[in-house]
């Protein structure tokens, strides 16, 4: 028996191949699992999820390397202060700069000025995952979540650190990373069994505070 062809017209093939490919996207983002944090839509995540793990992989292994003992180790111990400020500076896509060193070495002075002892201040420079302007927010918002779990997790794993407060600057995008670490650092906060306390006025800490300094939005 012959088969006859359908002559569909073509604005219902068209139609349908659109249909099939939102299905095809969908289901395979439903597969792979959303970047930790981030609040990914499935095409989002479908395109940047590598490209945000990659990211995450890097910053991780800066911080524990580089940062995080610069920013936390020669406190680490018996004598370690019981309770540090933090101040970390994510500069713009450029990188650290005269400006970004003059506003650490003010916030270092201010407090050798003021007698504070226990306040540990770093600038993260992220420039090598900047990306393009497409991927600007994506890329700098994995690095400041990033960045707040590998201090949360430094904290919850190493005696005699504590630390009272948190303050992340972001300057132009860097904007993205300072806010994605503020808010991973109040998640991590609230969520039971995390590595913060309760202060004598009974709030929660580490405290955030959050600086945008000329902040890049899209």
């Amino acid at each position: 028996m012959a088969v006859r062809a359908l002559n569909l017209p073509a604005h219902l093939v068209a139609t349908a191949g659109v249909y099939v490919l939102i299905i095809f996207i969908f289901s395979s983002s439903c597969i792979i699992e959303t970047t930790d944090a981030l609040n990914l839509s499935p095409i989002e995540s479908l395109f940047l999820r590598s490209r945000l793990q990659t990211i995450g992989s890097a910053v991780s292994n800066k911080f524990r390397t580089e940062v995080g003992p610069s920013l936390l180790g020669v406190r680490d111990g018996a004598d370690a202060c019981k309770e540090l400020d933090v101040t970390i500076i994510f500069p713009g896509a450029g990188g650290r700069d005269i400006l970004s060193d003059e506003l650490e070495d003010a916030l270092r002075r201010g407090c050798h000025s003021a007698g504070i002892e226990n306040k540990a201040v770093a600038t993260f420079d992220w420039k090598e995952h900047r990306g393009t302007v497409l991927t600007a927010a994506y890329d700098s918002e994995t690095v400041g979540e990033t960045v707040a779990k590998e201090l949360w997790d430094k904290q919850s794993n190493s005696k005699g650190v504590a630390i009272r407060s948190v303050h992340c600057v972001g300057i132009s995008v860097g904007a993205f990373a300072a806010n994605g670490m503020a808010t991973e650092i109040c998640r991590l906060r609230g969520s039971t069994g995390g590595g913060g306390g309760t202060s004598s006025d009974g709030n929660a800490y580490p405290y955030v505070r959050l600086t945008l300094l000329d902040p890049f939005t899209s």
